[in-house]
């Protein structure tokens, strides 16, 4: 069946782009075997149709390249503040770590420069002050000791102090605490200050000390700094 030139033409571009019945095909291959005129023209439509394509093609390429570039730009930034994020959870966390292990781990009080004194009071109490410095725990121990002959009663302290509270300890500071109540304050008792001769400060281990040998006894009063005598 014979077509004219302009229904040929018309179906050039589905022809061209391969979407057309195969009956239109049929046709469309069958006049331009027979007519020059219109297979010029349909080899000058290959040309710019391909030209069309081409940049349109690219242009898709090119919009897929800027999608995908934006998503993975968009995942860098949230993988970058989880990052940062993560960090600074761990840091936290490490700092409230250390500081909870500064806070249990225990030092003793060095006697530095008189920063330790022990005064009595109007009330009669032995007070223990300690300057630039607090305390979590203190000890004392009352020690019967023969002296010359004399029946002596001396006071063995020794104050304690977490690394973290020592770390955060201001200058002009002090911390007190009482070695032994006097009459005055309403206490009784064979340990009160009426009754103590003096005052050591001992950083040694306490435990037992009450029970040493009188030698070995001598050798903690000979390591132990004096703070007050009667």
């Amino acid at each position: 069946m014979k077509y004219q030139c302009g229904i040929i033409r018309d179906l050039m571009p589905l022809y061209h782009d391969n979407v057309c019945s195969e009956e239109s095909r049929g046709a469309v291959d069958e006049h331009l075997s027979e007519c020059s005129e219109c297979a010029e023209y349909y080899g000058n439509l290959s040309d710019s149709r391909t030209e069309l394509v081409i940049p349109e093609r690219e242009q898709q390429k090119a919009a897929s390249f800027k999608a995908v570039s934006r998503r993975f730009r968009h995942g860098r930034e949230i993988a970058v503040m989880l990052a940062v994020a993560l960090a600074a959870v761990v840091f936290v966390g490490a700092i409230i770590i250390t500081v909870a292990i500064m806070s249990r781990t225990m030092q003793t009080v060095k006697y530095e420069d008189e920063n330790i004194t022990v005064t009595k009071q109007q009330n009669g109490d032995l007070v223990c002050r300690l300057n630039d410095t607090g305390w979590n725990s203190y000890h004392i121990k009352n020690v019967h000791v023969n002296s010359g002959g004399d029946e002596k009663l001396y006071s063995f302290v020794r104050a304690d102090v977490s690394v973290w509270g020592a770390l955060i300890a201001k200058k002009g500071t002090f911390s007190e605490f009482t070695v032994a109540y006097g009459s005055g304050s309403g206490y009784e008792g064979a340990c009160t200050a009426d009754y103590i001769d003096r005052v050591y400060y001992y950083t040694g281990d306490m435990h037992g000390i009450e029970t040493l040998p009188p030698e070995e006894l001598a050798e903690v009063i000979e390591n132990s700094v004096l703070l007050w005598e009667k």
